[in-house]
């Protein structure tokens, strides 16, 4: 698969992939910027922009207008927002993707902030917020980054809270937009049934004029860790709902692809360890796996849980005794085997759709500087060793850096005994 990569004078780099016997295509604009970008005081300012720029620009000036010149089109328009990146994105048939780009960079370039509807988006964003609160597995997940990273930007949630939703006023959003949505800060990709040249053109016809640098401001990680923790969230639940994680690698580090095997190994599809001893062995949980995240200067490597409340104890200690297994065991020729293919053909089937080809290029060119192609990345794949994934995990999986966010209806002598459990890890 072949790419082109072009800079324009602004500073914006453009990804183009075409992509033969595509009827459709994928456009997104990815920014440099997200929650890690933020002072405590605006926490969430970068989803709720996110937000805020679907609800008006110059040339489409409300939701209603953004939103049916995309569907009328047959497209689909969406964005999201993650600690490190915020992206836009449009998928439209091949003959419609002249107007979905007006629209695309009309929305990102040129958003009219109206007063009163970032009133109400609040509210929205609010009620997101509250959804959040009901789903306790999702809060398991960002209770454990306020227990790896405590009182610093990579802990905070995306979304924001209450609190610092408030302060967030349309000035405040507008000057963090300028200063992130900077043409040295953003990647423009496309994929599908595109033409390189005439996109290119188009595209510099419609941006505005834009600054090329932007404040490159995002909060460093900080603190040590020196014995394992443990953070509870008592509430009503039928399942306990745990996330349990360790600080790992950034996201250029050469071992990267040597975490993702360990990963997938250990917790990622219904023949991993995880899923084959705490579900189908011994049938403590429905759903359980385990995940990698990487960041500019840090990670974290999680395994996530839903378990019998009564059973909440030994599901903790059965996932140890395979975090331990990872250490004290080297991977089995067939594991390693089955690990490595699945990677491959899950990058590979994912790479058959224009919207997974537009994010595997332009996340790694926005968060590392560089791209691999995909035989690359199953080459790079391919050569790691049991020897690597087992010293890997020696390193990461240690007792000190151990952390454990739980919700479900648990008392103070419970958290007593989950300590305990987390103080025998070895």
């Amino acid at each position: 698969m072949e790419y082109r990569k072009t800079k324009l004078n602004n500073g914006i780099r453009v990804i183009t992939v075409p992509m033969k016997e595509a009827v459709s295509a994928t456009l997104a604009f990815y920014i440099g910027t997200g929650s890690r970008y933020e002072k405590s005081e605006i926490n969430g300012v970068s989803h709720f922009l996110e937000h805020m720029l679907f609800k008006g620009s110059e040339n489409f000036p409300t939701a209603k207008d953004i939103f049916e010149s995309i569907e009328k089109m047959g497209g689909i328009l969406n964005g999201w927002t993650d600690v490190e990146a915020t992206a836009y994105w449009v998928k439209v048939p091949a003959d419609r993707v002249s107007e979905a780009l007006k629209v695309l960079t009309d929305l990102v370039f040129r958003p009219l902030f109206d007063s009163s509807e970032l009133e109400k988006e609040r509210g929205v964003v609010l009620e997101e917020l509250a959804r959040r609160n009901d789903h306790p597995d999702e809060m398991a997940v960002e209770l454990l980054g306020e227990t790896i990273w405590p009182d610093q930007a990579l802990g905070r949630w995306i979304i924001g809270t209450p609190e610092s939703l408030a302060r967030i006023n349309g000035e405040k959003m507008k000057d963090y937009w300028r200063s992130q949505y900077a043409g040295g800060n953003i990647i423009f990709s496309a994929a599908g049934a595109v033409n390189p040249n005439s996109l290119i053109s188009e595209l510099e016809g419609y941006l505005p004029a834009i600054n090329e640098k932007s404040e490159d401001s995002w909060e460093k990680e900080e603190g040590s860790q020196s014995r394992p923790r443990f953070a509870l969230q008592e509430k009503k639940t039928d399942q306990a709902h745990l996330a349990l994680g360790f600080r790992s690698l950034p996201n250029n580090h050469p071992q990267r692809f040597t975490l993702d095997v360990l990963s997938t190994v250990l917790g990622e599809g219904a023949s991993s360890r995880l899923f084959q001893n705490i579900r189908e062995k011994l049938g403590l949980a429905y759903s359980v796996g385990s995940g990698v995240s990487f960041f500019h200067d840090t990670g974290e490597t999680v395994v996530h849980a839903g378990v019998n409340l009564g059973k909440t104890e030994l599901a903790l200690r059965e996932i140890l005794i395979e975090l331990k297994r990872m250490k004290t065991e080297p991977v089995l020729a067939e594991e390693l085997y089955r690990a490595k293919e699945m990677m491959k053909g899950h990058l590979l089937l994912g790479l058959e759709g224009s919207h997974n080809v537009v994010d595997f290029y332009a996340r790694q060119e926005l968060l590392l500087g560089e791209i691999l192609n995909p035989e690359e990345v199953v080459a790079r794949t391919a050569v790691v060793t049991a020897d690597e994934i087992q010293a890997l995990a020696q390193d990461i999986f240690r007792q000190q850096g151990l952390n454990l966010a739980l919700v479900g209806p648990f008392s103070e002598k419970d958290k007593t005994n989950f300590q305990s459990i987390l103080e025998e890890f070895s």
